[in-house]
C-alpha cells in the first residue's frame, strides 16, 4: 500500500512540475499584456519565480518536521496552487487598472510608477511560487524516513519533478 502511494507521489509531482512551467508561460503572457512583450515581463516572472521557489523551499524546510500528515500538507499546497492559477488574471488586471489610473492622475508614466507596476505583480506572483517552493520539502517529510534516503530521494523527486 505504501508503495503506491509513493508512486503515486511521485507521479504527482512529475504532473506538477508539468503545470508550473505551464503558470510560468501563462504568467508571462498575462504580464506581457500588461507590461508589453518586454524584459521587464520575462523578470518579473523569473524573478518571483525563483525567489519563490527559494522562499518557499526555505520556509517548509523549516517547517516540515512539523507536520504530522505530509503527503495531506502537500496536496493542500497543490490545490492553494491551482486556486491562486484561477484567480491571478484578475489579480494582475487589478493591478493593470491601478497603474493606469495612476498614470492618468500623475500625467504620464513615471519611474516610479513603473517601480510600483513592478513591485505590486511581482508581489501577486510571489504567494503561488512560495507554495511552489514549498511542495519539495513537504513532500521529502513524506518520502524519506531515514537518514540514509534523503540524498537518493531528493535527488529523485528533484528530478522528476525538472523532467515535468
Amino acid at each position: 500500500m505504501l508503495l503506491a502511494v509513493r508512486i503515486s507521489a511521485y507521479g504527482l509531482f512529475l504532473f506538477s512540475g508539468a503545470t508550473a512551467l505551464v503558470y510560468q508561460v501563462t504568467w508571462l503572457r498575462e504580464l506581457s499584456l500588461i507590461f508589453g512583450a518586454s524584459f521587464y515581463a520575462v523578470s518579473i516572472v523569473l524573478s518571483s519565480f525563483m525567489g519563490g521557489l527559494a522562499l518557499g523551499g526555505w520556509v517548509a524546510g523549516r517547517l516540515s518536521d512539523r507536520f504530522t500528515r505530509p503527503l495531506a500538507a502537500y496536496g493542500m499546497l497543490e490545490i492553494a496552487i491551482a486556486a491562486f492559477a484561477m484567480v491571478l488574471p484578475p489579480l494582475l488586471g487589478v493591478v493593470d487598472d491601478f497603474y493606469v489610473r495612476s498614470a492618468q492622475a500623475a500625467g504620464g508614466v513615471t519611474a516610479g510608477l513603473n517601480a510600483m507596476r513592478f513591485v505590486l505583480a511581482f508581489g501577486v506572483l510571489l504567494l503561488p511560487t512560495v507554495f511552489m517552493g514549498a511542495t519539495l520539502p513537504v513532500l521529502i517529510r513524506f518520502m524519506v524516513h531515514a537518514y540514509g534516503e534523503l540524498g537518493t530521494r531528493l535527488s529523485l523527486l528533484y528530478g522528476i519533478n525538472t523532467a515535468g
